[in-house]
């Protein structure tokens, strides 16, 4: 991830500060998510399951997050387009890696506040998603790029 935050290019477009204070909650929110797991008795644990999906929406952001290169950003901007790997299949792969794996975290040990916490970060980051897309739409690429690839998080979702 530093290694991304140092190489990257420089946006083209950046998004508004208000888009930027938008999306913090995205940002933040997994960081708590551990924390929401311990918060009371769990009403189920499937460790098993919860481990797949980590490991497996951790490999599956990271592979992302090597697609996307020199275009990583943290807040909403307009870089390079991406359109291969992962990007091929769905707008935001690195989103849905994420919340994958934090669906993997609240799986193992969920509680009533995990899973309040997880639903809440998955508000944040549909949020985030709307607000890159705002930022990505005044490049004519992009919405090329729309049109071939319909699905933002959720293949044949949304």
């Amino acid at each position: 991830m530093a290694a991304l935050l140092l190489r990257r290019d420089p946006p083209r477009q950046r998004g508004s500060r208000q888009d930027a204070l938008l999306s913090l909650p995205a940002l933040v929110g997994p960081a708590f998510l551990g924390a929401a797991t311990r918060l009371g008795a769990p009403l189920f644990s499937l460790v098993p399951v919860g481990v797949a999906l980590v490991v497996g929406g951790c490999l599956f952001a990271g592979a992302s997050l090597l697609a996307l290169g020199r275009s990583f950003g943290v807040f909403p901007a307009r870089r390079a387009l991406v359109t291969h790997g992962p990007y091929a299949w769905v707008r935001h792969p690195v989103y849905l890696g994420e919340l994958i794996a934090l669906l993997g975290l609240c799986l193992q040990r969920a509680t009533p506040a995990a899973l309040g916490w997880t639903a809440l970060i998955i508000g944040a980051v549909a949020l985030r998603v709307r607000l890159e897309e705002r930022v990505l739409a005044a490049d004519p690429a992009h919405a090329a790029y729309r049109k071939r690839v319909r699905f933002r998080l959720l293949p044949h979702i949304w």
